[in-house]
């Protein structure tokens, strides 16, 4: 019964042990490792040998106009229907004006794709007029954080990738969340692949 115990106490300490080092080694030596599954963007083919490092689309915080002037449309259409007589023909044309809004918001930050692998980055923007752009590591010269003041308050910003001769000189990640982060995440993927 004793060796029991002592077996499932060594178990478990043996386990926690294993998990411990595991998260050391997660965010003390790879700082950049997230704990998701990072996934290839639809209608890429992976490259023999890439490995996704990181996915991400247009942040949400790019949208907050639009979603402000939804709601300031929605509610002086609620008044207009309310108060005027004239208001329910008024109040339904905002109410289309404003759903046209909201659909624009969320299929601009649905059709955005980026993503960064031990290969390539890769950029996917729009569903009618669609523009992909495809950088491999050794084409990129430089790269830029872009930020304004409202950019800096909210944590977001573009993420310009330097490509002289390709493209128009430049890629652009617009409106990412976290940009500094990314922008050192980018640089180490860099420089393992320049070694």
């Amino acid at each position: 019964m004793r060796r029991k115990r002592l077996r499932k106490h060594n178990h478990n300490a043996h386990t926690n042990q294993l998990i411990r080092q595991w998260l050391d080694w997660q965010f003390l030596i790879k700082p950049y490792v997230l704990l998701f599954v990072v996934r290839f963007p639809r209608f890429l083919e992976p490259v023999q040998g890439e490995r996704p490092i990181w996915y991400g689309r247009l942040s949400a915080k790019c949208v907050l106009g639009s979603l402000f002037a939804f709601f300031i449309i929605l509610l002086l259409a609620v008044l207009l229907g309310v108060i005027l007589t004239i208001g329910p023909a008024i109040a339904l044309f905002l109410i289309i004006i404003d759903l046209i809004i909201l659909i624009r918001a969320l299929v601009r930050v649905s059709s955005t794709e980026y993503f960064i692998s031990n290969y390539r980055v890769f950029v996917r923007y729009g569903i009618i007029r669609r523009e992909i752009y495809e950088v491999r590591h050794e084409w990129i010269s430089n790269y830029t954080i872009r930020q304004g003041f409202m950019d800096r308050l909210l944590n977001r910003g573009d993420l310009v990738i330097g490509t002289p001769g390709h493209y128009k000189g430049y890629v652009e990640m617009k409106c990412v969340s976290n940009p500094i982060t990314l922008k050192d995440l980018l640089k180490n993927v860099l420089q393992k692949y320049r070694r």
